[in-house]
């Protein structure tokens, strides 16, 4: 199995060299490693690091309550490592990080090579993002390895039957701590007992974004105490159901932020064309506040702008899956999804709960803002959302005193 799995690795890297001749984020992937190869041949580590590892931006979303607990309370250094250039990039200048680097790809011999050049005290992997070769170097080192925010489910490929090596790497982390019971009790049923049940530590990132945000001078005049609806991370599809919106709905009561998933100049000015009510671009010198839309052409703002929504209406759910939904719902704003949620947990749970609301189509879309609109039932909404945030923090500091009392650290 090992064998076919590092085939697997070699033809991933060479598709990725095929499509980097047409694709920018294969060419980034290919092209950072290049150039950061001669650079980790010139450093000299006198400090053995704790390392996370992060597929992508999402993981170190999950990653980073625990780094900034570690910076915060211990001299520890920290190397943290990404496979996605959409992690790596938005990434590359974070102040609580020693060391950040794209991972490699999974081969023996680069495990052992990183392994022996970096001898991390601790390794920490988010989700459910397993590396064979990297997981087997350390373990037989003898390094520490952990999992966070762990979550799995019985239709994934490590509970096949041609997977039973793949899932023997599980036991060889010191310690899981899974998202839901789900998890918990899939890993039981298997006989792990290198579980722990404690929650998802991005709660505890997302809490802390809305109680630290700052003001946002643009959108706060732009918005104008206005009830605004905010697209975060959109597609095609929400901002079609905008648009469609829009065609019935041109009065001035209420605003509309778009923060499209894509910012690559053509995709806005696609999106630009489809407009046909004035807007503003958050990138041009000034942004008119008395028109009703503005498209947000960056990245990096959407998590601080929910604070001035009155609705969110979260991208992905058309395609493969929702984006993140915590960061409003930490804002205690209702979270309006199209229906691919169903392999987030928070979605499920809200969804059944009514503070979620799943659409298909734009009837159902209007037929939710009209919902909405009702008072009474905004307000429970937004107590029930509150409710769930509170009550599921913590688990950075559960997994933060593992690693304390088990002198990992």
């Amino acid at each position: 199995m090992n064998r076919l799995y590092t085939i697997g690795i070699w033809v991933y890297t060479f598709a990725i060299k095929a499509a980097s001749l047409f694709s920018p984020k294969a060419k980034e992937w290919l092209q950072g490693r290049s150039h950061q190869a001669q650079l980790i041949q010139s450093f000299s580590i006198n400090q053995s690091p704790i390392w996370f590892h992060c597929s992508s931006l999402g993981e170190f979303e999950q990653a980073r309550p625990i780094i900034e607990l570690i910076k915060n309370h211990t001299q520890e250094k920290i190397l943290l490592t990404f496979f996605s250039p959409s992690g790596y990039l938005p990434t590359k200048d974070y102040e609580y990080a020693d060391w950040i680097f794209y991972l490699p790809a999974d081969l023996p011999q680069h495990a052992k090579n990183w392994i022996k050049k970096f001898h991390p005290k601790l390794f920490i992997l988010t989700k459910y993002d397993l590396w064979y070769n990297y997981i087997h170097t350390c373990h037989h080192q003898q390094i520490p390895i952990i999992l966070i925010s762990a979550i799995f489910r019985p239709n994934q490929y490590l509970f096949k039957s041609y997977a039973r090596s793949f899932r023997f790497q599980l036991q060889k982390f010191n310690q899981i701590f899974t998202q839901n019971k789900e998890t918990l009790q899939l890993l039981k049923k298997y006989e792990f007992s290198n579980v722990q049940l404690t929650g998802d530590t991005r709660i505890d990132r997302v809490s802390k974004i809305a109680q630290d945000s700052d003001p946002i001078a643009k959108i706060k005049d732009f918005c104008a105490n206005k009830r605004t609806i905010i697209f975060g991370s959109s597609w095609s599809e929400e901002e079609n159901i905008l648009i469609d919106w829009l065609k019935e709905n041109n009065s001035d009561d209420l605003k509309y932020i778009l923060v499209p998933h894509d910012v690559s100049k053509g995709k806005i000015e696609v999106l630009k064309a489809k407009i046909d009510i004035p807007y503003s671009l958050w990138s041009s010198e000034s942004i008119d506040d008395n028109h009703q839309v503005l498209i947000v052409d960056t990245i990096g703002l959407l998590n601080k702008i929910y604070q001035y929504g009155w609705v969110a209406f979260i991208g992905g759910g058309f395609r493969k899956s929702i984006h993140n939904i915590l960061e409003p719902m930490a804002q205690q704003i209702p979270v309006i999804i199209g229906p691919n949620y169903s392999n987030f947990p928070e979605a499920v749970e809200m969804v059944e709960s009514g503070a979620v609301f799943v659409v298909n189509n734009y009837n159902e879309f209007r037929d939710t803002l009209h919902k909405l609109s009702n008072p009474m039932i905004y307000e429970d909404i937004s107590k029930t959302i509150a409710h769930y945030i509170k009550t599921n923090q913590g688990a950075s500091q559960l997994i933060f005193k593992y690693l304390q009392e088990n002198n990992l650290l």
